[in-house]
This record gives C-alpha cells, structure tokens and sequence, in this order.
C-alpha cells in the first residue's frame, strides 16, 4: 500500500477547511508541530478509514466537537491499481439513539474516474479491504506503524503473541486454513468411520438373526397353508349357506302367494255356499207353492176374465225373469273364468313382489313430491306477497325521513327567530330584517309577530314529532313482522328443497327397480288387458249377447205394467201367487241344476282350500329354519372373514420374511464394501491428522517463522551497530528451558551490549527505543519484502524524545539508509532539531477553524 491523497471532514481536530493532502511529492517526509495538533490525528484517520479502528474507544469521539458527522477518503495504490476508500460516520438522533457509518470501496477505471466494488454491506467491504491489503490494523501497528507511546508493541508482547504477529507477516493465515481444514476432514473420517463401524455392528447383529428369518418364514408358509385349505371350506360351506337362504327367501314370495290363493279359495267358498243356501229357500218355497197349485189355479181361472188385459204383460214378466236369471248364471260362469285370469294375475304379481315392492312406493313418492313442488309454489307466492310488506314499511321509513327533514329546516327557522328576539331583547330600536328604525308599537308588534311564528314552528315540530314517533314505531313492526315471515319461509323453503331433494333421488330408485321387472309386467299386463278387453268367455258371451237381444224384443214396460197392476191391484196377490206358481214349476229343475253346480263348485274349492292350506304350512315349515339358516350364514360369514383376515396377516407376515431375508442377502453383499469403507475411512483420517500436525503451529509454520528469523535479527542488528556504533545485538530464540528441564516453544528477544546479554527492562529509555525501532524496522522490512504483501510504508510516531541529540542524529541517518526500501517514509515529531534534518516537512498548525496542514 503507497498512500497517495488524504482527505478529511470534521475528522477529530480538523474541520471541512483541511486541503487534500498528497503523498506523490516526497518519499520521506517529517510531519511535525506542537503536542495536540494533530500530527497523530492524520495517520487515525487513514486507519480508521482502512479499518475503521483509531486510538478513540468509539467512533462518535472522532467526530469533531459539535459536528454530527464526518468522512475521510483515503487514495492509494497497490500494484499498478489505484483505490480509493470513503469511510463516513454520523451520529445517532439521540444519546442512545445508534449511529450510522457508510463505507465505500472504489477502483480507478482510467485516469479520473472511479468504479465502486463496495460490498453489500460495511463488514464485507472491510473483508475487501483486509483481502487487498493483506492485513488487519493490529499487524499493521505491530509492524509498520510505530503508533505514538506504543513503540513496544511488539517487544512487550508474550511469545505466542510475537508469533502470531510474525505468523501474520509471513502469511501464514493460509497454513492455519489447511490446518482447520484438515482437521475437519479428521473429524469427519471420524464421524465417517464411526458410522461405518455402527452400521458393520448393525449388519453383523441382522445376519446372525438370518436363521431366525429363515425358520420363521418356513413357520409362517406351513401355517398359511393350512389356513389357505380352511378358508376354501369356510367360503364353500359359506356359499352353501347363502344358496340355502336364497331358496327359502323364494319360498317366503310362494308363501305370499299362496295366502292369497287360499284367500281367494276361501272367498268363492263363501259365495257359493251362499249361492247354495239361496238355491235350497228356491226350491223349499217352489215346493211349497207347487203344493198349493190347483187352489192357486181355480182362483186365477176365476180371475181369468178380469186379466185379459194383463196376461200379455205377466207373461213378458215371466220370460223377462227366466232371461234375467239365465243371463245371471252366464254372467256367473264368465266372472268364474276371470277370477281364473285373476288368479293368473296374482301369481305374476307374487314373482315380482320382491321389486313390485320398491316400486310401488312411486306413485305416493310422485304425490308427496307434488304436494312439495306445490308448497315451494305457495311459498313463491307468499314471498311476493311480502313485496307489499316492504313497500309499506319503505313508505313509513321514507314518510318519517321527510318528517326530520322538515323538522330540520323548523329547527333552522326557530333558531332565527330565536336570534331576532334576542336581537330586539336587547334594547335594540332597528328591524333585525331591514334594520330601519321601528317605534315602540312596532317593534311590540314584531315581538308578537315573531313570538306567534315561533309558537307555530314549535306546534308544527312537536307535530312532526309525534308523527315521525308513529311511523318508526310503524316500521319497526313492519321490519319485525317482515323479519319473522322471511325467517318462517327461508326455514320452510329449506325443509322442502331437502324434502324434494331425498323423494326425487327415491323416485330414481324406483325407476330402476321398476326395470328390472319389465318381461314379468308385460305378461301381467297381458293379462290385465284381457281381463280389460273382456277377451275370455267368448261363447258365454254370445249367449249373454243373444239373452240380452232376446230381453230387447220382449219390449217389456214396467211402467205400463205397473198402470195395469194399480187397475188391477185387488187381484194383485193372484197375480203374483200365479206367477210364482209358474216361476216355481219352470225354475225347479233350474234350481235343481244349479244347486248341483253351486255345491260341485263348493267341494272343487273346498279341495281346493285343503290343498293350498296343505302347500302353505309346508312352506311355513320351511321358513321356520330361516331364522337359524340366516344365524348361520351369519356365523359361517364371520368366521370366513376372520381366517380371511387371519390369512392376510400371515401373508404380510410372509412378505416381511421374505423383506428380511432379501434385505439379509442385500447386507451380505455390501458388508465388503463397507468393510473397505472402513478402512478406506481410517486410512484417510491418519493421512488428515498428520496434515493439521504438518500446517499446525508446530509444523510447516514453525519452520518458516525458523527460516525467517535469521533475516528478522539481521536486519535489526544492522540498524542498532549504525545506532550504537556496534554497542548493541539482538537475537531471538525460539526454543527454552523450562523449570521442569523440558524443552519449550517459545519467541524470546534478547539484548546484548560490552555488559553481556540483559532482559529488555534493564536498558534505558533511548537504548530501549533503539531496540524496538530496530525490531520494527526489520519486521517492516519484512513485511515488504515477503511473496504478496501490499504494504509499501512505513510510519514513525514520536518517540525520539528518548534521544540525546547524538542519538536523533543516528536516528535520522537509520532512517536515510532504509529509505530506499520503502516507497513511503512518515516520521512524527515535534522536536525542533529533529523536523530540521528532514527535507520535506508537513507542518500542522491548530487555529480557530481548526488544525491546518502546510507542505514545506
């Protein structure tokens, strides 16, 4: 580093008015003037803008009295580059308030103009610095800077400081980087072998237990083998079960099915046991009226003349009831023929009751979801209706907003009457309108004018008043009355949206079970539309057809008969005994006949009955296990899915031996590889630790502090035979006796004169600086002449007065004779005869503006 300009601003003594200060005109020069100038400011400046460290404790201290900031820019070279570094300071708002530093770092781009490479924040750029240089501040003050009062710096430190002092010098930051670095890569080939080893005691601890897998796994085939077997008879004997249930659940849909044919047994059963009691009164009164016959005759006979008239018509009478009750018994043989049909109809039914059942729910799924759909109408409608409602309840909201309009604009005129009685209250003789002069009349009269509108404005606010009152009270009911109806119909709209949410999903369901169901329903409806059609029977129907035709030309009228009958009504009961004599001798073998059929149709059907009932307590029986089948299928269905889930246990037990066992062989495999890796690891971890010993303090380092003394007390000795005419050595000793008769590592100076060799603190003052100037001189030296360091200067801060004149004057010529081995030469005194024999002299002045600096 060659400093090459200077400039400071508010920088402890010195203030904004300082000129640059630029070093290119000299290579030695003498900064000099009285104690307190400010000849040691100037080099606290260049290193707290290097390294932002001076003699101050703080950097607030530096800041001039009564300033609140300051800078220091500092130029100089390294190489063929020139830097600059700007370092500023300002103080914190408050006492305890922190204050601010800004430091930049800038390099040369061509002849005038700089190129910041400041870092992204103060300690890195700092880092920068210390990188450029090479350097940190207390190798700089240990070396070449002799700061003022600390010329000893480096003499008075222990050994192991001193060697770090000359460790820093030489550079030797770098060895004690592979040092750190190697015994990092000590520590973790350690870690490394220490892992390694574990997971070898893991892997041997797996494969020892590899038979243990191997018997385990041949335990777990044997038993899922029989537990395979097991469940194949659990799941056939299972299957068994569910068939057994599947044929009893048919027997339940027969069982229905025959109840109802045993109903419809026992129906006809009833009819024609009624149809045969009826048949035998028939016949028991036919043959009572047959007794009675040849009185009944001599009586009609009698009567014979009298009914000429109605004969013809008690004859159509007579015909007309024998086709009436032929045309019955037909009508009963084709009703036979249709319960048949029906009883088709009924055993189609049964086979699909099972989905019948489901479906059926439909058409009242469909009318509930109607009556939904229609209260979700009616509550449409209901909440148009509340449009009125809150129309009604705006209105009065609006109506009472007008009101306190209205009361607003009285409030207003009431206030201005108010201020125009007040104006005439107090005394006043002019109109508060026009303000002309009023009389006494007047103004009484204006009183009264004012004080009436004002009591018109008041009756007319309390008005609005009570009204507004009316109308929030109004629409506050209307609100609460509204509120409560929007409320009950939000919660009732939301009940049948759910409501005809849950039918139409049931109405899907139906419809799908309704399908499955279409070949049976199309020959029920087959049937069904016979029975509709009426396409059975068809010879009793055209009998039935050709009785009524018959009963059609017979032309029998009721009405005329009963005219004929009211004539006749004396002669009624003849009229009817003879008829029913005539009845019972044409319908006795009828009566007869159909007594056999009704009583041959009773036994069929009691059969019948005996036969159904038979069948249905059979299949009752049946059912009877279906209770213990289904208890069963049950148990038969629990214990399957237990060996099932037993079974898929013991597989993945299976599959985990199995894992073990790869993972076993997997080990066996890598256990030579780790094997290597071990020693792999050990090998390098020896190689590591031997390398930090070797970069280490007592290695590599060592020697080079070893090879470097030699030129360290060489140069030194050079210096002091030229100070004290040859009175004077040093040497340095690296190795020492202990009290223990060890040898120890050490960095010991020792001084020798014509006495023999004495500590340090024996000598004198200016023989003890002649001493520490050497050393410092020499580690300047040093410092400037090893591979890659940036430092050109060297700088001297008091301290001559020490020296008698002989001995400033051998100083000076010291000085002389190592100028040429540095670029730059700073000597700091304010000794007169000293400054004198220096041919460059920067002279600092203190003044009211502050310390000045002048080139002599």
């Amino acid at each position: 580093m060659i400093p090459v300009k200077l400039r400071l601003r508010n920088f402890m003594c010195y203030r904004d008015n300082v000129p640059d200060i630029q070093f290119d005109a000299f290579r030695v020069a003498c900064l000099s003037g009285d104690n307190g100038n400010g000849k040691s400011a100037l080099l606290d400046a260049i290193t707290w803008c290097l390294w932002g460290q001076a003699r101050a404790r703080t950097d607030d201290e530096l800041i001039h009295q009564g300033c609140s900031e300051m800078e220091v820019e500092f130029d100089f070279r390294l190489g063929d580059d020139l830097y600059r570094v700007l370092r500023k300071r300002t103080k914190g708002r408050t006492e305890r308030a922190a204050g601010q530093t800004v430091l930049e770092l800038h390099v040369a781009d061509g002849d005038s103009s700089f190129l910041s490479i400041t870092g992204d924040h103060v300690r890195e750029t700092e880092r920068q610095i210390v990188d450029l240089l090479r350097m940190e501040y207390q190798t700089f003050i240990n070396s070449a800077y002799l700061v003022q009062g600390r010329a000893d710096e480096f003499t008075v430190k222990p050994p192991a400081e001193r060697k770090k002092v000359l460790a820093d010098i030489l550079d030797l930051s770098y060895y004690d980087k592979l040092e750190r670095g190697a015994r990092e890569a000590a520590r973790q080939r350690e870690t490394e072998h220490r892992e390694l080893l574990g997971r070898t005691a893991d892997v041997e601890r797996e494969l020892e237990r590899r038979d243990e897998y191997r018997a385990e796994l041949e335990q777990i085939q044997t038993t899922l083998a029989g537990l395979d077997e097991e469940v194949r008879d659990g799941d056939a004997r299972l299957s068994k079960l569910r068939e057994g249930a599947h044929l009893l659940e048919l027997k339940r849909e027969q069982e229905k099915e025959l109840s109802e044919r045993l109903t419809h047994a026992r129906e006809e059963i009833a009819e024609l046991e009624s149809q045969v009691a009826a048949h035998r009164v028939k016949l028991e009164e036919a043959s009572r009226l047959l007794a009675s016959s040849e009185q009944v005759r001599r009586e009609f006979l009698r009567l014979r003349e009298l009914r000429a008239l109605d004969e013809e018509l008690t004859a159509r009478l007579a015909r007309s009831s024998t086709l009436r009750q032929q045309r019955a018994e037909i009508q009963h043989q084709i009703e036979r023929q249709a319960s048949a049909l029906r009883a088709d109809m009924a055993g189609l039914q049964a086979s699909i009751a099972a989905h019948e059942s489901k479906a059926a729910a439909a058409p009242a799924l469909r009318q509930e979801l109607d009556r939904v759909r229609a209260a979700l109408a009616t509550l449409d409608r209901a909440e148009l209706g509340l449009g009125a409602l809150r129309t009604e309840a705006q209105a009065a909201e609006a109506e009472a907003e007008g009101l306190r309009a209205e009361n607003r604009v009285l409030r207003v005129e009431m206030e201005r009457l108010r201020e125009k009685l007040g104006w005439l209250e107090e005394g006043s003789e002019n109109c508060p309108l026009c303000e002309s002069h009023l009389a006494e009349t007047e103004l009484r009269r204006l009183r009264e004018s004012f004080e009436g509108e004002g009591r018109a404005r008041a009756a007319t606010f309390r008005a609005n008043e009570a009204r507004i009152r009316k109308h929030e009270e109004r629409a506050r009911a209307l609100a609460q009355q509204l509120q409560g109806r929007e409320a009950a119909l939000l919660r009732d709209r939301s009940a049948h949206e759910r409501r005809a949410a849950v039918l139409e999903e049931r109405l899907e369901v139906s419809a799908l079970a309704e399908s499955t169901t279409v070949e049976p329903r199309q020959r029920l409806a087959a049937v069904r539309q016979r029975l509709q059609e009426q396409s059975f029977a068809l010879e009793e129907r055209a009998l039935l057809n050709s009785t009524d035709q018959e009963l059609e030309r017979l032309a029998y009228d009721p009405e005329r008969h009963r005219a004929v009958r009211e004539q006749l009504r004396e002669l009624a009961s003849y009229e009817d005994r003879h008829c029913r004599l005539q009845q019972a001798e044409n319908a006795e073998s009828y009566e007869k006949a159909a007594l056999l059929r009704a009583e041959g149709g009773l036994r069929y059907w009691r059969e019948r009955e005996d036969s159904e009932l038979a069948s249905l307590r059979a299949v009752q029986m049946e059912l009877a296990r279906l209770d213990a089948v289904a208890s069963d299928l049950n148990d038969a269905r629990t214990a399957l899915e237990a060996l099932v889930d037993k079974q898929s246990h013991l597989r993945q037990m299976l599959g985990a031996a199995r894992q073990k066992l790869e993972y076993c062989a997997y080990l066996e495999r890598s256990k030579s590889e780790l094997q290597s890796s071990l020693a792999r690891a050990a090998e390098e971890r020896a190689i590591y630790e031997e390398l930090a010993m070797a970069f280490g303090k007592k290695g590599v380092q060592a020697m080079i502090i070893e090879s470097a003394l030699p030129e360290l007390e060489h140069e030194a000795n050079t210096l002091l035979e030229r100070m004290t005419d040859g009175r004077m050595t040093v040497s340095v000793e690296t190795q020492r006796d202990s009290r223990k008769g060890e040898t120890i590592e050490t960095l010991d100076i020792k001084i020798s004169d014509e006495f023999g060799t004495r500590s340090y603190e024996t000598f004198s003052g200016g023989e003890a600086f002649r001493v520490n100037f050497a050393l410092r001189v020499a580690l300047s030296k040093l410092l400037a002449r090893r591979a890659g360091t940036r430092l050109q200067t060297l700088i001297l801060d008091e301290g001559f007065g020490t020296q008698d004149a002989l001995g400033r004057e051998k100083l000076v010529e010291a000085i002389t004779s190592i100028q040429d081995e540095f670029e730059k030469i700073l000597v700091i005194t304010h000794i007169q005869e000293l400054k004198d024999l220096f041919n460059t002299r920067l002279e600092i002045t203190k003044t009211d503006e502050g310390s000045m600096v002048t080139v002599h």
